[in-house]
């Protein structure tokens, strides 16, 4: 499957992990509470800035065609085989912190390296609605009923 760039996006602009936590906080007002910001502190960001490109699929061109029931695991696998790859961590909140015209109502999970160890692991949504734009940082480990119009951001494998 051929997929075109959706948007790129700059890592490496803040130089660690709590620079970039308090650019969410400062930037947009987000407070996150304490196991959040021990998920955040535990990001590795890029060393020098950097660019990728991001693509941007819906749950039915990952193969769920009738949205449902499915895990983390499922969708990762889902990317991989129609040759997608996911982001580094740095890239949940960067893009939340970047991505300042997602339209209202939209709700896009983001295809990261998952944050945390084992039962603690968790990944980025970024929402837009009637109270605000913001990161919400999720369990990895649920199981979810995703609408087919719910957006995954990942990136091209590199040849």
């Amino acid at each position: 499957m051929q997929f075109s760039t959706w948007r790129t996006l700059k890592l490496g602009i803040h130089k660690s992990a709590i620079d970039l936590l308090d650019a969410l906080q400062k930037d947009m007002g987000h407070r996150f509470n304490e196991l959040e910001t021990g998920v955040l502190n535990k990001i590795s960001v890029a060393p020098t800035e950097t660019e990728i490109e991001l693509v941007n699929v819906s749950a039915i061109e990952l193969g769920f065609k009738e949205g449902g029931v499915v895990d983390d695991g499922q969708v990762r696998m889902k990317a991989n085989e129609i040759g997608l790859e996911l982001l580094p961590a740095e890239a949940g909140p960067e893009l939340r912190l970047q991505y300042n015209d997602q339209p209202m109502n939209e709700v896009m999970h983001i295809g990261t390296e998952l944050v945390g160890g084992s039962y603690s692991r968790r990944r980025f949504i970024l929402v837009n609605d009637k109270y605000d734009r913001r990161l919400n940082i999720h369990p990895a480990w649920i199981v979810e009923d995703w609408p087919t119009d719910d957006r995954w951001v990942f990136v091209r494998k590199q040849k």
